[in-house]
């Protein structure tokens, strides 16, 4: 907590004064006259973390005036909110909640963002990755780095699993200030659509935002409306950064390049496009999982060494070399740290100890992740037969299923479909509609609804030799299921299960 690490403090005036300064949110005191005295050592939207001092946000599609009035019998002092209520505390009532929520965090931690320098990664394919890469290399310039990732969080001191690729403005708030405070030299994060559409990432200050690519994902109700959101929501970045990074193998250039080029820098990166500023060369396969780069960047050329299933992490690596670039690390540190990259739950690979079966536990989830998945597994592997375990979301992005099912019918050998965050919906149903998109192209497919089952029975059922890609969970432990977030194994701890493997949390 704040008050524990001191990490944070805010009075009641600074907090409306750095709401007026921010200007873009309407606000006004209500309660008692001589509240702009009051000082705050806790910020939080949970009425469970309330203690005295606190101010509590009154935040989301789900808040409940009772929670207000369970915060008020903790101790809360004032509260934040888009309307008055009827409370014994002062209130701070507001025209947009996240947004004055976002302000007053980044107000209450001191302004962490502008104490060292963050990274943002936005795309739909590669952020994780990417991120882990310029991880790696941080490391290897000897600089302590921080991340956040739908995967983990690390404020340099801790590693923590994490459950939500960008967090709400306080929690992000608050582990920039912990990284800050902890000396480390950069933080990495992953900036999705949902967290710069609703304003988690605002008042972070990026030192460097990176754009890897933008595909169909994440249409739905509850998420983006259309893609057009989608996109715009994810061209905020770009408001908010020194300099912008752009992959100009990307679709949509003709919106992404605008948006970018109103930062104060850009610099340019592509597998496929010689003239953007980082560029490759020269590229060699040198069998499963190996690579050998020669790149063109305006340090000079170099060349580096990548240890990764798929073609398309060449792109990753030269959105870090791009990014590093910019942060004043020189090409040996890059190399260094690139040589060897283990990312959890992307292309992990697992193989039977007689060679027979390779087991791949990668986080693919819609049609261009799921092609690109199989693509580079029939590559690499030639001659194998192909097995892909996976399922689609319940109630979020309803239109994956489909394209999830055209790019399996198209590159697999066999299918076996399963849960994947159901949520309230039956799997049944989910995956009648990832059938459809199969037989779409000529494939066909099986099902067997509990994902640990699903995987027993793909493994014992494949053709030897075989590789079976166990699809869109990734590194996750738990799942959503109607009875709420349960409990279960990671993909890879399956896998290795099933094949007489010891489980030690990490890939070949």
């Amino acid at each position: 907590m704040a008050q524990e690490h001191g990490l944070g403090k805010m009075t009641m005036g600074q907090a409306l004064d750095a709401l007026d300064r921010d200007g873009s949110v309407g606000v006004h005191l209500v309660g008692l006259p001589t509240a702009s005295g009051l000082t705050f050592g806790e910020f939080t939207y949970d009425s469970r973390a309330v203690m005295p001092t606190t101010l509590y946000a009154c935040k989301g599609a789900t808040f409940k005036e009772g929670y207000l009035r369970d915060a008020v019998d903790r101790g809360a002092a004032a509260y934040l909110a888009e309307r008055a209520y009827d409370v014994d505390i002062p209130g701070l009532v507001v025209s947009d909640v996240r947004r004055a929520m976002a302000v007053l965090a980044d107000e209450f931690f001191g302004h962490p963002s502008q104490r060292l320098p963050v990274v943002g990664l936005t795309g739909t394919k590669g952020k994780t990755t990417t991120a882990f890469y310029l991880d790696a290399v941080l490391r290897a310039a000897g600089k302590k780095p921080a991340m956040i990732t739908g995967v983990v969080v690390d404020d340099g001191d801790s590693r923590a699993v994490s459950h939500n690729t960008t967090p709400e403005a306080i929690e992000l708030q608050r582990a920039l200030a912990r990284s800050a405070s902890n000396g480390c030299g950069a933080l990495v994060m992953e900036a999705s659509s949902q967290g710069l559409k609703y304003d988690r990432t605002y008042g972070v200050c990026f030192e460097v935002a990176a754009f890897t690519n933008i595909g169909e994902d994440h249409i739905s109700p509850i998420e983006h409306p259309t893609f057009e959101d989608y996109l715009a929501s994810k061209l905020r970045i770009f408001e908010q950064c020194r300099t912008a990074v752009v992959n100009l193998d990307s679709k949509c250039l003709e919106s992404i390049l605008p948006a970018a080029e109103r930062a104060p820098r850009l610099l340019t990166y592509a597998l496929e496009n010689p003239r953007a500023d980082v560029h490759l060369m020269g590229l060699e396969h040198r069998g499963e999982g190996r690579w050998h780069l020669d790149i063109g960047a305006p340090s000079g050329e170099f060349a580096l060494d990548l240890a990764a299933l798929g073609r398309f992490n060449a792109a990753n690596a030269l959105a870090a070399v791009a990014v590093a670039q910019m942060l004043g690390i020189d090409d040996e540190a890059i190399s260094r740290g690139l040589a060897f990259v283990a990312v959890p739950g992307r292309m992990e690979r697992y193989d039977a100890p007689d060679g027979s079966v390779v087991g791949i536990v990668d986080y693919a989830h819609n049609e261009m992740s799921m092609e690109a998945v199989l693509r580079c597994v029939r590559e690499e592997f030639p001659g194998r037969e192909i097995t892909v375990v996976f399922g689609a979301t319940g109630e979020r992005a309803t239109h994956r299923r489909l394209g999830l099912g055209r790019a399996a019918g198209r590159f697999a050998d066999r299918i076996v479909l399963t849960e994947d965050d159901p949520g309230r919906v039956p799997v049944a149903e989910i995956c009648d509609a990832i059938g459809e998109g199969i037989t779409q192209v000529g494939g066909c497919y099986e099902v067997v609804e509990d994902r640990s089952e699903a995987v027993r029975h793909a493994l014992a059922a494949a053709r030897r030799p075989s590789v079976v890609v166990l699809a869109g969970k990734g590194a996750e432990d738990c799942i959503q299921r109607a009875c709420g977030t349960v409990a279960c194994k990671p993909d890879a701890q399956l896998l290795c299960e099933g094949l007489g493997l010891p489980y030690g949390g990490g890939g070949n």
